[in-house]
């Protein structure tokens, strides 16, 4: 993927999703929203039970894997058949729960790989872009939607206490609000994130914008995107690790695999129109075989948007995502 197929992608993405915020923020709903079900002490010990039991019931098995703590969520492959992801445990219980499935995700790709080619280039994904739609499909498609919900609220109920109906938990599950951090961020302020990110990558590696003036061009393109402003640069530019880390690029293809997932899981339903019913059921197994077959095993012998085109029919194309961000948000907020 390069830099000048992205720009009117993401110029296109951007207009879409303003466009889509301006929709939530004029509806009664967003204006009157707040976050109460959430805002309950959720008990850490029963919530790494949940965390433990989505892990196995996607597939990630104990014998092979392992959930730990670290500040910013990262899935690790030791060796063949060994694959460490991480979590955090934070205010918002939502946050431990879906960084679990997002890396569960990636480590579902890992594992998945062409055991044949484990020890050269063609075990390998042939792209970020692509290992993201793995874990951006589990943690969006899957653990944000309704069906999800239908299996794991009534446990998250029983456990917790929480008085809330179905409906409420589901909204604040998907509460669309500008947070400043990007991992933290809703469906619809995500890619926004990224964009953001692109802009400034592009400045600061064609020369427009300057090192010194990063701080002051975060702070005004999250005012102009967001709304709103970060206290301090730990909230603002320098929340992530891949800039300090020397990953500039990395960022698109969390926008990438995000499109990716919305094309996937629009192909998945099609191919499988009742699959919607096994993951109320709290049952996986169908979708991990259905990627492992059409994503995970292919390697690298196709180029990540070759694979797409085989699977959906046509490589990347944002408008999948814009049409199901629009239906779902239409519905949670009262809008067509």
């Amino acid at each position: 993927m390069t830099a000048e197929k992205l720009k009117p992608v993401f110029a296109d993405l951007k207009k879409e999703l303003v466009s889509l915020l301006k929709k939530i923020e004029g509806s009664e709903k967003y204006k009157k929203q707040k976050l109460v079900l959430m805002k309950k002490e959720f008990d850490g010990k029963i919530l790494e039970g949940f965390v433990y039991d989505v892990c196995e019931r996607m597939g990630l098995k104990k014998e092979f894997s392992r959930v730990d703590l670290t500040e910013h969520p990262f899935t690790t492959k030791i060796g063949v058949g060994d694959v460490r992801i991480t979590t955090n445990y934070r205010e918002n219980p939502m946050f431990a729960f879906l960084s679990t499935v997002h890396e569960a995700g990636h480590a579902l790709y890992e594992l998945g790989l062409p055991k044949k080619d484990e020890y050269n280039v063609l075990g390998d994904a042939p792209s970020l872009g692509i290992h993201e739609s793995q874990s951006r499909f589990w943690e969006n498609m899957i653990a944000r939607g309704k069906p999800f919900w239908k299996y794991y609220y009534p446990r998250f109920k029983k456990n917790f206490k929480l008085s809330g109906d179905f409906d409420e938990w589901y909204k604040e599950v998907n509460f669309v609000h500008p947070d400043k951090i990007r991992v933290e961020a809703d469906e619809v302020h995500y890619c926004l994130h990224i964009i953001l990110r692109f802009e400034i990558e592009l400045g600061l590696i064609e020369g427009s914008i300057k090192v010194k003036d990063l701080p002051k061009i975060w702070n005004s393109k999250m005012k102009e995107l967001f709304g709103v402003v970060p206290k301090d640069d730990v909230e603002g530019c320098l929340q992530d690790v891949h800039w300090s880390m020397g990953s500039f690029g990395y960022f698109p293809t969390y926008a990438i695999g995000t499109i990716y997932s919305a094309q996937l899981y629009s192909q998945l339903i099609k191919e499988h129109p009742h699959i919607e019913e096994q993951i109320g059921k709290g049952k996986f197994d169908k979708i991990r075989e259905w990627l492992n077959e059409n994503v995970h095993k292919h390697g690298s012998y196709y180029l990540a948007d070759d694979i797409i085109k085989k699977v959906c029919g046509e490589g990347l194309n944002p408008k999948v995502y814009v049409d199901y961000l629009n239906e779902k948000y239409g519905k949670i907020y009262g809008f067509d």
